[in-house]
Parts: structure tokens; sequence; C-alpha cells
């Protein structure tokens, strides 16, 4: 099979040689595994090659975003490696004062210091969502404004235009069989902790929480005007999975309300499904944390999937897939427990093979939340090789697959 029959198969519930790989950070990884894949050799300033960062991702994945191959803030799959300074201050168009370091960035300066600015903050950005063109130059939804510049070092072109096209052709040359997926699309939630940082967000969810459901749903009526130009150049013939993500969650539970989200999120979730199935593409939603308490009222919304589920946030996929028969599930391999603790390749091998025949059906492997500098080069690469070198009988086991058509024929009689 090659990826694109395997995505497909998993996310239809039918069997495959193996499940799907992919991982919604793996940029961050794929720097530290390319002379293993690629054959070249090691450089101490990592600067490798397009045509060696792209030889790992043909040997790693069955999927990656398109925002990941040319607009990745540290390490694009294609194109020059961008010069980042640690440490650096940027100044976005919203009065944001960013202050970036390796692989994260916080606000040091906001332009509001009160509840009356950020709800005014607030209304400003719905009306400019919702007079905004929609426009695959504009800046990849998964990065926010401080990264600007790495779309800058190489604009995408006009709605549809031959340099967009152009440059989807010279992705799909360089990467061969591996699927480029839509964006992923953020419903903005998680945004706002940070813009406006805890205290007055937390005010707001209390005083003014119609202010952010607002802009929230100004966000997601922008984004389903992207999805719409986005699914004529990456259907669902050649992509038929998408990522929507809002982390929700933490270890223990819920960052916020069940009654909040309802007001705010869930809406929104809904509006973006539903356009996303009007192109026949399955919609997975990621969030880091113990989902388990709002997880049916989600799935009500028309997600089909969820990711990443960490075992050490208590969502291990075993035991989710038990719970969910027919949910999608992606991710599954603890980055903490798992690919950030020196475990042997051994240990690593089990537990792969332990979630592969344990979910079944359905499963679109990766670690659970993304790789981070804490997943050692051989923790990746052992759970790659650990992947590959499943037996078939573990990789479709025959009597769960048809236990989830059984669910899905009752569900349609």
């Amino acid at each position: 099979m090659n990826s694109l029959q395997r995505l497909q198969s998993a996310a239809n519930f039918e069997p495959y040689d193996r499940p799907p790989f992919a991982d919604n950070e793996w940029n961050d990884g794929l720097v530290e595994i390319v002379p293993h894949f690629s054959g070249c050799p090691v450089r101490g300033d990592r600067r490798y090659s397009q045509a060696e960062r792209a030889a790992a991702v043909r040997a790693t994945l069955d999927m990656l975003p398109w925002s990941a191959i040319y607009d990745h803030p540290r390490c694009p799959v294609l194109g020059d490696m961008p010069q980042r300074v640690d440490g650096q201050r940027v100044l976005d168009e919203d009065g944001f004062a960013w202050i970036i370091r390796s692989q994260t960035e916080w606000v040091e300066r906001r332009p509001f210091s009160d509840l009356a600015g950020f709800v005014a903050y607030l209304d400003r950005k719905s009306a400019q969502f919702r007079a905004e063109p929609p426009s695959l130059s504009a800046v990849t939804p998964q990065w926010g404004s401080a990264h600007r510049e790495a779309v800058e070092r190489g604009r995408m072109g006009a709605d549809g235009s031959p340099d967009f096209e152009a440059r989807l052709r010279a992705a799909r040359r360089a990467l061969g069989e591996v699927v480029i997926a839509i964006p992923y699309m953020g419903f903005g939630l998680d945004d706002l902790y940070r813009l406006a940082g805890w205290d007055l967000f937390a005010s707001a969810v209390c005083e003014a929480p119609e202010a952010i459901a607002v802009y929230l749903d100004a966000l997601a009526d922008r984004n389903i005007r992207l999805i719409l130009q986005y699914a004529r150049v990456l259907p669902a013939s050649q992509s038929p999975v998408a990522l929507v993500y809002s982390d929700i969650a933490c270890n223990t539970g819920l960052l916020v309300s069940p009654r909040f989200l309802r007001l705010a999120l869930f809406p929104a979730v809904r509006k973006v499904c539903a356009a996303y199935h009007q192109h026949g593409i399955k919609v997975v939603y990621h969030s880091e944390g113990n989902l388990r308490k709002i997880l049916d009222e989600l799935i009500e919304t028309g997600v089909d999937g969820i990711n990443p589920l960490s075992p050490s946030e208590g969502m291990d996929a075993v035991e989710i897939r038990r719970l969910y028969p027919r949910l999608i599930l992606w991710g599954g391999i603890d980055e903490r427990a798992v690919l950030a603790c020196g475990r042997s390749a051994a240990d690593i091998r089990r537990e792969v093979e332990r979630v592969v025949a344990g979910v079944g059906c359905g499963l679109i492997l990766g670690s659970s939340g993304g790789v981070h500098p804490g997943c050692s080069a051989n923790d990746l690469i052992a759970m790659i090789e650990a992947l590959r070198g499943i037996p078939l009988a573990h990789a479709i086991p025959q009597r769960r697959f048809n236990s989830v058509k059984q669910v899905h024929q009752k569900e349609e009689i």
C-alpha cells in the first residue's frame, strides 16, 4: 500500500498493511534524524539541504500538512533553513510584542491592559476576520503573527495562482507519495490564552464570554472560506484527513468549564467540521490533556477523530478505542513516558506493538503531542522502525475490523 491508501483505510476503518504514520510536530524531530534516514553525514549546525530533509520525510511520514513544507519557523522541509535569533523580539501588526526562544514564544507587551481593552481587541479582530477576503497567501493558520517572517521568506501566490500551484507541484515531486494535508486549522481559543494572559482571559470567560464566542465564530467563518479554497487544490481524493485544534485540557481535566465550551467553542467546531464534511474530508480534533469529561459532546459536534492520545494524561489509545470503536485515533505513543525517557529500542517496539494491536483499525500512529527537544533521535528512529517492522497480524487484526464494520452497518440501517 502507498501512503494515501493507508490514510484512506484508516479514515474508513478498512484493513491496511500497517497504520499510517503522521506527527503534528515532526519538523522539530526531523532535523535530528535526517542523517539516519537520508544517509548524509551529521552536521553540527544541523543545516541540512532540502534534498536531505525531503529524503528523511519520505522515509518516515505518510502525511504532513502544507504549512510544514515551506513555512515551518524552525525546520521547513523545502527551502532555506530560517535564521532565527534566540531571544528575538517581534512586533506584530496588532501591537503585540513577542519574544521568541528556541521552540517557544511569549507576549512581552500587549496593546491592552484591562478587560475593556481586551474585549475591544476581540471586537476589532472579529470584524477583521469577517471582512478580509480568503487567501491562500495569508499567514499560515498554524503559526501565529510572530511567525509571519517565516511565510515572508517564500510567500505563496494568490488563490489558486500559478505560484501556489507551482510550489505544490514542486513539493509533490520532492516528497513522492507522502500525502500533503490541508494546514492544521486552529479555533483560536488557545491563542487567546497567551494573547490575553490567563488573568485577563479568565475575567473575560466570567464577565464577557459572548465576546469570545463572537471572536471564535468569526475566525471559524474565515477558516471555512480558506477550507473551500484548500479543498480545491487538496481534495479528499488526495488528502482525506484534516486536523483542527484548540487545547482545552491539561493532565487532570479541562482548562475551562464545559458550559463555556458549549457557548463559545463547540458551535465553531460544528461549523468547521460541516465545511470539511461537505468536501468529503474527515476531521481529527487535537487537544492536549484529558478530554474524557467532554469527549462525548466533542464528538457530537462532528469530529471524526481525536489527537494526540497521551497515556500519561489519561488518554491511552487502547482504552479510548474500547470506549469509542468508531473514532479515528491519531497519536498514541507517549512522548513523555516513552520517547523522552531513554527507553530501549525493545521497550519502544513493545509499546508501538501494544498500541497498534490494541487499537486495530482507524489508527494514525504518531507521538502524543508532537516531538520536542526531550525526545532523542534514537527514540524517534526506534518508533519508526518498530512501525515498519510490525507483522501483518498485528497491523490488521481482522476480528476488530469486523466489529467496527458491524457498528457502522447497524448505524446505517
